[in-house]
């Protein structure tokens, strides 16, 4: 179901007892009514077999799937955090002050904003006709 080298490629999932039914249907669909009538109750007397044995085993088989898939993806997540710390480390972290980290911010977006809103305030033209 998945590639050979994918995470996923233990994941299994027993084949579902209705693999055929869309093809047997089709065929009901061009029978005689004699001969549908028959054919329909073995396939129904079948059916009930299935529901009865296979289901069950196909549940089984899902559920474990799901608990593998669920252990895949944990496993998936934590080594992409591993890689994601292991990049923040190397390239954005560092020991800094706390105040002086604030203040950079502070100088970097409040005064700027300030700055900007000023030199917007100079460049424009007074309503009375006169430049500012």
């Amino acid at each position: 179901m998945y590639a050979a080298n994918s995470a996923y490629s233990e994941v299994q999932l027993a084949d579902l007892p209705i693999k055929g039914v869309v093809g047997w249907v089709d065929n009901l669909a061009l029978m005689h009514d004699r001969d549908a009538l028959p054919a329909a109750q073995e396939m129904e007397a079948d059916a009930r077999a299935i529901v009865a044995k296979k289901l069950t085993e196909y549940h089984g088989s899902a559920a474990a799937a799901l608990g593998l898939l669920g252990t895949i993806e944990s496993q998936e997540l934590e080594n992409y955090w591993e890689v994601l710390r292991a990049h923040a480390l190397a390239h954005y972290v560092q020991e800094r002050d706390v105040d002086e980290v604030l203040n950079e911010l502070n100088e970097r977006y409040v005064v700027a904003n300030i700055e900007r809103r000023q030199r917007a305030m100079e460049t424009q033209v007074d309503p009375y006709g006169h430049e500012r």
